[in-house]
């Protein structure tokens, strides 16, 4: 069995959970001692994830509850170990404890200044994930929007050129058969003026002929 095995273990043990939670001050501090020493040598890989949320629901107890600096110290370095061991367990430190960060103002200038800011540093990490995931789903949106305006755009482009060739053909179509309905028009005038003129010679024909019967002699 290797030692990470091992490891993992022991810290899945309902009996170190347990000692743990005593409220005698030096077991404590002996047990999360221990506990970072394990986590440093073996990690979190074989931990199921409801015995890091009962590790963590103790620790930030004490680190909320009590006003021990030497416990407070000793938990928020544990609270670190583990972050720094497995990083879901910053993901489960901002999604289990929401507000922690304005909790642990009260640890400020208690003697473990690094121990804090690297904390706090973590809650900060995850939650500068967080607005850093929300910036990249906005940007998305913009640039989805932006796309879908672009295309919009294209296609009433398309329309407009589209109606625009259809009214320019209209027009066209429309002036065609304007000009080819006069054209007839036209011909036709033509036609009946030119009907109306031959009937006009063939009757002056007609009466000059009948001028000249009318003049001439009658043993002509």
């Amino acid at each position: 069995m290797s030692y990470k095995t091992l490891g993992g273990k022991v810290l899945m043990s309902p009996r170190l959970l347990q000692l743990l939670i005593t409220d005698d001050k030096e077991t404590s501090i002996v047990v999360m001692n221990f506990i970072r020493s394990i986590v440093e040598l073996s990690g979190l890989l074989h931990i199921a994830e409801n015995d890091i949320c009962c590790f963590l629901d103790e620790l930030v107890y004490k680190l909320t509850s009590t006003s021990d600096a030497i416990i407070g110290r000793s938990a928020t370095k544990t609270v670190n170990a583990l972050a720094e061991a497995e990083s879901r367990v910053v993901h489960l430190l901002n999604r289990r404890f929401i507000g922690l960060k304005p909790l642990l103002k009260r640890w400020q200038f208690k003697g473990f200044q690094p121990e804090l800011q690297k904390l706090l540093s973590f809650l900060t990490a995850e939650s500068a994930a967080v607005t850093e995931e929300q910036e990249y789903h906005a940007a998305a949106v913009v640039i989805q929007s932006t796309f879908r305006g672009y295309k919009t755009r294209q296609m009433l482009h398309r329309a407009e050129k589209a109606l625009s060739s259809l009214q320019r053909k209209y027009r066209e179509t429309k002036a065609a058969n304007m000009q080819k309905k006069l054209a007839d028009q036209q011909q036709r005038a033509l036609q009946e003026q030119l009907v109306a003129s031959r009937q006009l010679a063939l009757r002056n024909v007609r009466n000059k002929h009948l001028h000249y019967i009318g003049i001439l002699p009658a043993g002509a």
